[in-house]
């Protein structure tokens, strides 16, 4: 708050006027201003308990800032960051200055519970007995009743309740800021989620704060919050996402790290709980992913903007002229992936991801030239059982018989169809796609991977596909990923210089 020192020559009252005058200042600055409110009149506590005043860090200023502007936030980030302060002193800014309010704060146990509300009515009580900062509270509504001081917390005609996050807790009551605390280690997560959003369809807030706890794969308890920011970080779910590091952290630096690490004596661990990539949040024990979370998602991303860039003409044709149609061919299963190869050997996969029972050869092959319209194509076939072969109905036969020979099939050699040698190929054509990963999550503008946000079966089982220690691809839901091994293979020989330069 600006100084209230007044000189001793002006009269008391005019003392009086003045302060008024500064003091409505103040409430004004703190209104239109959140990060004004918490550095002048809140108050934080570090691990010893001692008191310090609330003193925001460049990025939980960013965090703030998103807040107060509305959005639904989801941040994930390494430990002791002071983020959980900054969302109970937003929450409490919320609840001064607008009067009536209702806030419902969700933590894994009933002792995190406790604790946060604890904590904004300690920062609440210091405001009040502070002269300097008391006026803040001055225009507080009467609360309407006496309420459970364990789980409820009246600041005027606002109401705090922290609970622990149920399914239940989630349903109580309609709130304008819901807030979960450590997200990733609520049990039912899922059902919470679930729970959670019609509590805010009134136009209310939600702000979800967590370390990781394993993938959205995993099938553990932090498997909805991994889901929601991998939605969030795709643009998918309409909430802001912030990531921040061990390294946010302005005291921490190499020395740190080597002393925490050695403190933790597990790496992997470490990672997890002071992450530095988004990756090395979600890492659980014992699983080695064949592809990048991070960088899947800004595959993601970049084919969102490759899909506007078709619907607006501005896309230019795939760089050999032809489509390529990925397939896998399953025991129970067919999965086919359009394959757009992009300037020096990139790869973009638009929508059109299509799997069917092996019986349905015909409706699919239909449903992919609808998907590919006016280019021409060809087929990259994983080799296909051999009691699937014997019924002689191969996309290439299909195709010819439903629209005669080389139309709009181009013919590629003998035959039209390239059948794909797994064991010759799969390892080199998933390097070259790590590799066009790398380059995406670099930010780099050729050699690129990106992928149609609609193809949600092939980002899923990418997401997921594991390799062992050795390097071998654990077998499992891959049908959507060997497809796209097979459309690209072609890119992947043509490039094998470059392929024999990535150090996987």
């Amino acid at each position: 708050m600006p100084s209230l020192t007044i000189s001793k020559r002006v009269s008391r009252a005019d003392r009086l006027q003045r302060i008024a005058v500064l003091q409505e200042r103040d409430r004004r600055a703190c209104r239109k201003d959140a990060a004004v409110f918490v550095e002048r009149h809140c108050t934080i506590e570090d691990t010893s308990g001692a008191v310090m005043p609330f003193n925001l860090w460049p990025f939980q200023r960013d965090v703030l800032r998103a807040l107060q502007d509305g959005n639904l936030v989801i941040v994930l980030k390494a430990r002791r960051l002071g983020l959980s302060w900054v969302v109970l002193a937003y929450a409490l800014w919320l609840a001064v200055m607008s009067q009536g309010i209702r806030i419902l704060i969700l933590c894994k146990t009933e002792g995190d519970a406790s604790e946060s509300l604890d904590r904004i009515r300690r920062m609440l009580e210091r405001i009040q007995n502070d002269p300097a900062s008391a006026h803040i509270l001055a225009d507080l509504q009467r609360p309407a009743k006496e309420r459970d001081a364990v789980t409820k917390l009246d600041v005027g005609g606002s109401t705090i309740r922290a609970l622990v996050g149920t399914p239940a807790a989630a349903r109580s009551e309609t709130a304008g800021l819901v807030l979960c605390d450590e997200f990733a280690f609520q049990r039912r997560a899922s059902d919470i989620w679930r729970a959670i959003l019609p509590t805010i369809d009134g136009g209310g807030q939600i702000a979800v704060v967590s370390t990781g706890n394993g993938a959205s794969t995993s099938g553990g308890d932090g498997a909805e919050f991994a889901s929601q920011w991998e939605r969030a970080r795709t643009g998918l779910s309409g909430f802001t996402p912030f990531f921040f590091p061990w390294m946010a952290h302005p005291e921490r630096d190499g020395a740190w790290k080597a002393a925490a690490l050695a403190a933790q004596g597990d790496e992997e661990r470490f990672k997890v709980e002071f992450p530095e990539t988004e990756d090395d949040a979600f890492l659980f024990p014992d699983t080695n992913f064949v592809f990048s979370g991070a960088a899947v998602t800004a595959a993601v991303e970049l084919g969102r903007r490759f899909d506007e860039m078709r619907e607006t003409g501005e896309m230019p044709p795939p760089s050999n002229g032809m489509m390529a149609a990925g397939v896998d061919w399953g025991d129970f299963r067919t999965h086919m992936v359009p394959v757009w190869e992009l300037e020096r050997g990139g790869v973009y996969v638009p929508p059109g991801e299509h799997a069917a029972t092996q019986t349905d050869a015909e409706a699919m092959t239909l449903a992919m030239l609808e998907k590919v319209g006016r280019y021409d194509y060809w087929f990259g076939e994983e080799r296909y059982d051999s009691s699937f072969k014997n019924t002689n109905r191969t996309f290439v036969k299909t195709a010819e018989a439903l629209l005669g020979r080389h139309d709009p099939i181009r013919k590629i050699g003998r035959p039209n169809s390239v059948p794909v040698a797994f064991a010759a190929y799969k390892s080199m054509t998933v390097t070259y796609l790590r590799f066009l990963l790398r380059r995406t999550l670099a930010g780099e503008t050729t050699r690129v991977l990106a992928i149609s946000p609609t193809n949600t079966v092939l980002i899923e089982q990418m997401r997921q596909l594991q390799q062992k220690e050795d390097g071998m691809i654990v077998k499992g839901n891959d049908d959507a990923v060997d497809s796209l091994i097979a459309g690209a293979q072609p890119l992947a020989k043509r490039h094998r210089a470059l392929v024999d330069e990535v150090q996987v």
